[in-house]
């Protein structure tokens, strides 16, 4: 932290929170080749876990042949458990015995009392979270045996009960316990510091503490070994599970850890020390009374509405001002901070709001234009679930509505918005809009500097009577202000406090006073209350005065400029140009502020004899300039309390700085120095740097520093950075850049909504991103780290699949919703159709730029089926024309008329096989089911009727040896038919509660079965002999799925599903569990094995994903070990 305070009292887990840790002393079974005589890590471990609270039982030397059962009761009431050992995976996706990873341990012997997989399976139903620790050394595994542990930490979260943090495969041989150590110097580290945590937080973020590990694992001598951990959404709702407490947690602040951080920054004026550094809560600024009193009356009358704007230069309060009264009035802030209500009306009453029950605050420093707007929305309309970037002035006013109550808003500190002209207009805007009768859509307060591209803003306040000028306000006033002020600054200074020292005070407060009003410090580049705010911190670090005279010379003395009284404070301060350099560091600060495992690095570029661990051990009170606010992880970011100070220090760095020139020689650091020492905090993982293990700030705000350094290419290009930046950051920063980077802009661009994708899937979708634009290279590049058993991309695009650059798209106009595989002349093809009226065939094989169009276009094509006829290959389609079509494949046409019959859309196809004879099958949204004779174009029988719905499924299987026809409808059922006499088999199956969208069938351990995938959300599989529903639904996406498809992959019968959720997901269908899940840039509407690999439809465009084979190239270590 950046205050040696130890802020509250130590929060323990509690009383009864126990963790397991089960290990092996030594490897002497393994052989010396092995790992043999690896240190053991785990008493490390544990002394760790009981300085954290922990109530910690050791399972030393763990043998597989002992019955495991006492040993799993342990475990499931645990909180924490830490498994050491050899790593076997029993989960991969080449073994049999789905059960995850096991522990091997010294007797080599692997069996039930080693089953981690299992102990992870039966802690996803506990009612309490539990953490696994997993610590495999590898040292005589197969890759594919550390897949088991990555796809055991891919699976973990979803049910919010199972979080790990497990160490990757290292070096064949190594078993050094490295991982172990790692963790106990993490856990004492959050045992002493807390991670720098918010102390409004009563634990440690978990995403914090496996980013340190992983951060520390990357240091030297590290060897490159990678951790696996846990995925959290980097969003202001991140989960804490209750693993590590944090030792600073103040238990009375536990109000704030809910506070918008929009919102939560007003308390930093309004209450000094809510979530600032000195951890006191005492109410702040006092003066500016009629301007209060001015802004308490508009506020109190709910009627008036319309628009006031507080303008002033920097430091003369109107922060203070507006943070005052939304502190007053804001129910959450009311709620937090009750102290300012009580203060303003024992003061005066007058100074003090009525409590508001419709009123949004937002600080706009660091804020975009839809970031502020959504900030408001969050406050007044919590339940919105639009994207940010959906909002406009006019957004937000129709989402307020006609409502009885005119919700006021305030807005601070515009001028230090990211978009402060843009996020003017909209605020200009919001002022103009009526509602229906007549009245004003809100309330808006405004506080800004004076600049040019706030006149309309300015303007419209003025014509309404409710421009407040703070630097036009009279001398008197201010000078009383000043001096009420000071005299409560100085009544809380100990040496100031007794009764006796009343008249030095108050000549002290009366000659700071007039000094400042006198010399006209309102109109001047520094306001008046800044510097007496930083005066009154310096009389606290000096000896007061002996008597009232001598108070008055010192009052009268005051430096009227920032620069002046700033030196005139650290100057008396031993540790004055260290505390300098944390300052000047925090003045490069962006955003919400900047993190102190970044600032303290930072620091030393402006004190070279200044370290992170002398910066961390500054005393609080000198850092007084200080304010932070969390990040969404929880932890602090800081930076200084007043935009004057920024840009004071940022020219001036030390007193004897030249701003004139930057360079080493003058004391301000160039922006290319700021950059590198930015860069340096990454750290880096072998050849590269460690971006995985950055924190969120450096990510969020990297590429605005090399963009002040010039050097945005450099980051641009860095294919490691690519894969973890922030999607709209960098495409922001693409359209800024040469044209020797931007071409790489279209490999970001597409990526999904909000998933909180960890770096392996988001590295999937850019290679998949890379192979749609003709990067072949640098998809193989982000595809390298693909774990064994998961599917990766390796060709995409609208103009053909083959791995290799192409020329100009020319795929489908608009999105594809029907894909097919066929062989043509023995060559791969697929045949694909959508909403630009389209059917296209493209190769597999060969690059196919252009592929080929059939012959005519056909209306929204909704299905498609290809078959072999009399040897020859055709493709049947099906559109919104209520038509079938046939068409040569070779020939690429038309075969005979449009099949007719169909009184409404084809929306579905299938062919299949009777008594040697091809049938084709079609499904409509007149709710019928119809069969016909490619050869003459005739329909076979009557339509076969059932549903009640549309059928927009059908698929076709094999019972006993003849073929059957399966459908399924908007009705939610599925229906089994026997093509031979059009009746249907047994009654419908029913389970869905939505559409079902698809159906795929296959054999698993040789008995037939179904799978469907609805609007429920859901696939289920099903017996279609009994017509009952076979296991749990498979769950997992989160919108409806609308395309399935099943195959046996590696020998095991596998399904896919694609969703409207932006994803695919890979199910093994013997386990009933979840293999994989693919991010795809937009929703997934058709998919289809081929022998290349899986077919997936999204958007315009089509990609192909194969699976990553399992290396097994590893030995198996001797002791038993298979």
């Amino acid at each position: 932290m950046l205050t040696g305070a130890e802020g509250g009292e130590r929060v323990p887990v509690e009383a009864d929170a126990r963790a397991v840790v089960v290990g092996i002393g030594r490897f002497d079974a393994v052989g010396s080749d092995g790992g043999g005589g690896g240190a053991p890590a785990w008493p490390e471990v544990v002394a760790a876990l009981t300085r954290l609270g922990y109530r910690t039982e050791v399972h030393p030397g763990v043998r597989g042949a002992e019955s495991g059962g006492d040993r799993a009761d342990t475990i499931a009431a645990a909180r924490v458990v830490y498994v050491a050992g050899h790593g076997h995976g029993c989960g991969c996706a080449d073994a049999d015995d789905p059960r995850g990873p096991d522990v091997v341990p010294g007797d080599g012997r692997i069996g039930p009392g080693v089953e981690v997989g299992r102990w992870i399976a039966d802690a996803e139903r506990a009612d309490a979270p539990t953490l696994f620790l997993l610590d495999p050394c590898w040292a005589d595994a197969t890759r594919a045996d550390a897949s088991a542990v990555r796809e055991s930490v891919d699976r973990s979260g979803t049910s919010g009960r199972v979080w790990v943090i497990a160490a990757g495969e290292g070096e064949p041989g190594v078993c050094d316990g490295r991982f172990g150590r790692v963790l106990a110097r993490v856990l004492d580290e959050v045992a002493d510091t807390g991670l720098d945590a918010d102390p409004a937080r009563s634990h440690v973020a978990f995403s914090v503490v496996a980013r340190r590990i992983r951060r520390v694992m990357a240091e030297p001598p590290g060897r490159g070994r990678p951790v696996y951990s846990t995925a959290t959404p980097a969003a202001p709702d991140e989960p804490t599970p209750p693993f590590f407490p944090n030792p600073r947690f103040d238990p009375t602040a536990p109000g704030l850890a809910g506070v918008d951080p929009a919102l939560r920054v007003f308390l930093e004026s309004g209450v000094v020390g809510c979530g600032v550094v000195d951890g006191r809560a005492r109410v702040g600024f006092v003066g500016r009374r009629s301007a209060l009193r001015a802004l308490v009356g508009w506020s109190d009358d709910v009627e008036m509405g319309g628009l006031r704007v507080v303008a002033g230069g920097p430091g003369v309060g109107k922060s203070a001002l507006l943070s005052m009264l939304a502190c007053a009035a804001h129910p959450v802030l009311v709620a937090a901070a009750p102290q300012v209500r009580r203060r303003l009306l024992a003061d005066d009453p007058r100074c003090c709001p009525a409590a508001a029950a419709h009123m949004a605050a937002v600080h706009a420093r660091g804020r975009t234009r839809h970031e502020i707007l959504a900030a408001i929305v969050r406050q007044l309309v919590p339940d919105d679930p639009r994207p940010d970037d959906l909002l406009d002035a006019g957004a937000l006013a129709r989402l307020l509505g006609d409502g009885p109550h005119t919700p006021a808003i305030l807005v601070d500190a515009l001028d230090e918005a990211l978009e402060p002209a843009a996020t003017c207009a909209d605020l200009a805007d919001l002022a103009w809009i009526r509602r229906a009768d007549r009245r004003p859509a809100v309330r808006l307060i405004v506080a800004a500097r004076r600049r040019p591209m706030f006149d309309r803003l300015f303007e419209l306040a003025r014509a309404q009577g409710g421009l407040l000028d703070l630097d036009a306000a009279d001398p008197d006033e201010v000078r009383a202000d000043l001096a009420a002020y000071l005299r409560g600054r100085l009544a809380e200074v100990p040496g100031y406090r007794p009764p006796a020292m009343g008249a030095i005070r108050e000549a002290l407060a009366r000659a700071v006073a007039d000094r400042l009003a006198s010399r006209g410090a309102e109109g001047a580049e520094w306001g008046a209350f800044l510097i007496a705010d930083v005066f009154a911190h310096h009389v606290a670090a000096v000896p007061p005065p002996a008597d009232p005279d001598e108070a008055a010379r010192r009052g009268v003395l005051v430096p009227t400029e920032l620069p002046a009284v700033l030196d005139l404070d650290l100057g008396v301060r031993a540790d004055g140009e260290h505390v300098r350099a944390v300052l000047a560091a925090l003045a490069h600060a962006r955003g919400e502020g900047m993190p102190a495992e970044v600032a303290l690095p930072l620091a030393g570029l402006f004190a070279p004899d200044l370290d992170p661990e002398r910066a961390r051990a500054l005393p609080p009170d000198a850092l007084f300039h200080v304010r932070a606010t969390p990040d969404h992880d929880g932890t602090l970011l800081y930076r200084l309390r007043h935009r004057a100070l920024v840009d004071h220090l940022v020219r001036r760095p030390r007193p004897d700085a030249d701003p004139g020139a930057p360079s080493p020689g003058t004391g301000v650091p160039t922006a290319g120095a700021v950059l590198d020492r930015l860069l340096e905090c990454v750290g880096r993982a072998g050849a590269r740097r460690g971006w995985d293990a950055a924190s969120p700030y450096v990510l969020r705000h990297v590429l605005g520093y090399a963009e002040a350094a010039g050097r945005l290419g450099e980051l641009l290009a860095d294919d490691a950075y690519l894969a973890c930046g922030d999607p709209a950051d960098l495409l922001a920063a693409f359209a800024r850049a040469g044209m020797a980077e931007r071409w790489m802009a279209a490999v970001v661009r597409p990526t999904p909504p909000p998933h909180g994708a960890v770096p392996p899937a988001r590295r999937r979708l850019l290679a998949l991103e890379a192979h749609r634009r003709g990067a072949p290279a640098l998809a193989a590049w982000l595809n390298r780290t693909t774990a064994p058993g998961a599917w990766k991309p390796i060709a995409a695009g609208g103009t053909g699949l083959a791995d290799e650059p192409r020329g100009p798209r020319h795929g489908h106009g608009r999105a594809v919703w029907a894909v097919a595989f066929a062989t043509v002349a023995g060559r791969p093809v697929v045949v694909t159709g959508g909403q630009d009226d389209r059917i296209r065939i493209r190769r597999l094989d060969i690059p196919d730029p252009l592929g080929a169009t059939l012959a005519e276009p056909v209306w929204w094509v909704h299905a498609i089926a290809c078959a072999t006829v009399r040897g020859r290959p055709i493709a049947a389609t099906g559109s919104r024309d209520n038509a079938v079509r046939l068409w040569d494949l070779t020939s690429r046409a038309r075969l005979g008329e449009p099949l007719t019959g169909h009184t409404g859309w084809v929306t579905a196809l299938a062919c299949v096989t009777l008594r040697g004879r091809p049938i084709v099958v079609s499904g409509s949204a007149d709710a019928t089911v119809r069969m016909w004779d490619p050869l003459t174009g005739r329909s076979i029988g009557t339509p076969l009727t059932g549903h009640t719905g549309p059928v927009h499924a059908l698929a076709c299987t094999v019972l006993d040896g003849r073929p059957f026809v399966v459908s399924g409808s908007a009705d939610g059922t599925i229906r089994v038919w026997d093509p031979a006499d059009g009746r249907p088999v047994g009654a419908p199956m029913t389970g869905h509660t939505g559409v079902v969208h698809a159906l795929a069938c296959t054999t698993v351990r040789g008995r037939p079965i179904v799978v469907s995938a609805a609007g429920d959300a859901t696939a289920r599989v099903w017996d279609p002999r009994a017509g009952t529903s076979l296991g749990r639904p498979l769950t997992g996406h989160a919108d409806g799925v609308h395309a399935v498809a099943c195959a046996t992959v590696g020998g095991r019968s596998v399904a896919a599903t694609g969703a409207d959720d932006h994803t695919a997901r890979i199910w093994d269908l013997d386990a009933g569990r979840l293999l994989d899940r693919i991010l795809l840039p937009a929703p997934s509407r058709a998919l289809t094995f081929t022998p290349r690999g899986l077919l997936i439809a999204f958007d315009t465009d089509i990609g192909l994903w194969a699976r990553q084979p399992a290396d097994t190239s590893g030995r198996r270590g001797a002791g038993g070990v298979p």
